[in-house]
């Protein structure tokens, strides 16, 4: 899938418990959605390891995502960014 990032923010600090945390948080327009109660798109976020941050070459911009589930608090699934590609624009 294609999607529109608008903004990539990486962290890199000690956690409360003393692990360092390094990750990306990446946002994004999700795809278009209209229903009884909503129109448009959605403004969405996924976070990923720190590695991606240098494979975020034009923000904002066209890219495409690979995700992993992991699972969460009490067992639920999470998605979080495996990879990601930089698409070429349309002309």
């Amino acid at each position: 899938m294609q999607y529109q990032v608008l903004n990539v923010q990486r962290f890199n600090f000690t956690g409360d418990d003393g692990r360092p945390v390094a990750s990306v948080k990446v946002t994004f327009l999700s795809d278009r959605v209209d229903s009884d109660t909503s129109k448009g798109n959605e403004v969405m976020s996924f976070s990923g390891d720190l590695a991606l941050w240098d494979k975020f070459t034009v923000v904002p911009g066209l890219y495409s995502f690979e995700l992993e589930l992991r699972s969460g608090k009490a067992g639920k699934a999470t998605a979080r960014l495996k990879d990601v590609n930089h698409l070429p624009s349309p002309k």
